[in-house]
């Protein structure tokens, strides 16, 4: 999918960017993504990644996850980077509650 934005020329087709966040807006509307987008104490549970990552792999949206299981000083944390374009991409962390791992 994001091999066919660029042209020959190495140029960004406008269309293609565009159908490419077409392709990811829905998303946006989806309950688990209105739950992180509202969730006002930072905090998430595993199940809500999981969710999140479901939905990327049946839109076929590329992403990233990583992870880090905190510190003393630090809570766990995921950090999900979401691929709208090559160079667009919207990065969502995920802090974890104690015990929520």
């Amino acid at each position: 999918m994001y091999n066919k934005i660029k042209d020959e020329d190495d140029h960004f087709n406008v269309s293609d960017i565009f159908n490419s966040f077409r392709k990811f807006a829905p998303l946006l509307k989806t309950c688990t993504f209105q739950t992180i987008l509202n969730q006002s104490s930072g905090y998430h549970n595993l199940a809500t990644l999981e969710a999140v990552i479901t939905l990327l792999i049946k839109e076929g949206i590329g992403f990233n996850v990583d992870y880090s299981g905190g510190s003393s000083r630090n809570a766990p944390s995921a950090q999900l980077q979401i691929f709208i374009t090559p160079t667009l991409y919207l990065t969502i962390i995920f802090y974890f509650a104690p015990g929520d791992r």
